[in-house]
């Protein structure tokens, strides 16, 4: 009876302390050991081929654990930035219908589908194994989708495939006008056989507010030396930051990336009405972006404040863009007009993996780029809906972080995104362990134990009264 008291007493012990209960010295039950070896990031992807709305990819597949074994997801993101940071891979774009890895070692191939045309794009790539140990971010490559067109007859009468370019009569033999009516054209330039500019062109585009001369005699060549004998010209949004102290009026994008000899000569026009009262008109100019450095850079420019215009020439450039002195004056001319505007900087998680009803906890850069004082209206949204939200005050130029904390439970892949950023979060279905199941039976086997040490208490009282009843009395 002892013994048997002796073991209630030891069993409620255990299981209120939380120590696995077994009958010997073994432990009982199974256990995982869990693979925290992530697969070895990609170093040598590359772009093999382009298309009018694709890049074909490739790549050396690593393994499960390094390079050793194969691997279970791969993530490919794209972007017209160069994808260097978790950051920018957070705010990349992701390309569906990424292949299964192969065997560590095997040659891999995998085209992204659904891109622009004659457009300029970056590329990266992620390894995971089946535990979704995710891989550090592979190398990143380049490449620009091919220019969709149809061949120009070499006629002079018939004019280039589309309707927003009007070649008009020249004035002088010599010159060709085009002038672009909206904010993007196709230009189709006649070159000598030597590869030259067979007649100066001039292009205007935006309502003349861009002009672009490109005198006779003109090379220009690609990144492989060749002479190009198309270029597209559009009104783009800028990124990244202003040169200090200044910001953007209006930005272009001319591809594909060029050197150009002699300068071409660049105009841009500016409508001083629209101007903050202390801007020096001596002060706008000019600057591209450099793509090497990262950031905006003025050009030399000369100022023609009688035709409120800036002009410049270069050799080299793809994004340009006119720019103004900031105001230092809370106040403004009646026809200029100051909003504040929220830009989203950063994006990131707490987890990119988590498993039905975890807390993820989603942190954004928020920085409000007006001159003013704002409430902004800030959206979490998951697969495109609405999933949080909160109003956020912001002074002029104050930059903050916020974070939401929500708890998911659908399995899969979803889309996480705060204003343009945007990235992706895998949900797992909860594993039950065998910890969690002892923690699920712990209680009910600590209330069995106790009304089983009540039973032996009962049953000892009862052996001492029945013995003490039969024993015979002392006279």
């Amino acid at each position: 009876m002892r013994i048997i008291l002796l073991l209630c007493l030891t069993l409620i012990f255990l299981l209120s302390s939380g120590t696995p209960v077994c009958a010997s010295d073994s432990v009982l039950g199974s256990f995982t050991i869990l693979d925290s070896i992530p697969p070895s990031p990609i170093t040598n992807l590359t772009a093999v081929s382009t298309a009018s709305y694709s890049v074909k990819l490739r790549w050396t597949a690593p393994g499960d654990d390094g390079s050793v074994g194969t691997a279970s997801y791969y993530e490919i993101r794209y972007s017209t930035l160069p994808i260097t940071s978790e950051n920018r891979w957070n705010s990349a774009n992701k390309a569906f219908g990424a292949p299964k890895p192969k065997i560590a070692g095997s040659t891999q191939n995998f085209t992204v589908s659904g891109l622009l045309t004659y457009t300029k794009y970056y590329f990266a790539i992620k390894t995971a194994d089946a535990r979704y140990n995710w891989s550090l971010l592979s190398n990143y490559v380049s490449a620009t989708t091919m220019l969709e067109y149809t061949a120009v007859s070499q006629n002079p009468t018939v004019p280039p495939p589309t309707s927003t370019i009007v070649p008009a009569t020249p004035a002088v033999s010599d010159i060709i006008y085009i002038d672009i009516k909206g904010k993007r054209g196709v230009i189709f330039l006649t070159l000598l056989s030597d590869g030259t500019l067979a007649k100066t062109t001039i292009i205007t585009l935006n309502e003349r507010q861009l002009e672009m001369t490109i005198q006779r005699g003109t090379i220009l060549l690609d990144k492989n030396g060749k002479p190009i004998n198309v270029i597209v010209l559009e009104l783009v949004e800028p990124y990244g930051s202003a040169p200090p102290g200044f910001e953007f009026l209006a930005t272009y994008d001319f591809q594909p990336s060029c050197v150009i000899e002699p300068a071409l000569a660049v105009k841009m026009l500016y409508d001083r009405q629209k101007l903050k009262a202390d801007v020096n008109e001596n002060d706008i100019h000019i600057a591209y972006y450099n793509q090497t450095q990262s950031r905006w850079v003025s050009l030399a420019t000369m100022g023609d404040t009688a035709n409120q215009a800036v002009k410049t020439s270069t050799t080299h450039f793809s994004l340009f863009s006119l720019v103004v002195p900031k105001s230092k004056m809370g106040g403004v001319s009646s026809n200029a007009t100051i909003i504040p505007q929220l830009n989203v900087t950063g994006l990131t998680l707490s987890s990119n993996v988590i498993e039905q009803g975890e807390s993820l906890i989603v942190t954004v850069d928020v920085l409000n780029e007006g001159d003013t004082e704002g409430e902004f209206y800030l959206r979490l949204l998951y697969n495109g809906t609405t999933l949080d939200e909160k109003i956020i005050n912001l002074m002029a130029l104050q930059e903050k972080e916020e974070t939401f904390t929500v708890m998911l439970e659908e399995e899969g892949t979803h889309t996480i995104g705060v204003g343009s950023m945007l990235t992706t979060v895998t949900v797992k279905k909860h594993e039950a362990s065998l910890l969690d199941d002892l923690g699920r039976l712990r209680t009910p086997l600590i209330w069995g134990s106790i009304a089983g040490l009540a039973i032996v208490f009962i049953v000892v009282l009862i052996n001492r009264w029945r013995k003490n009843k039969t024993a015979p009395r002392r006279l």
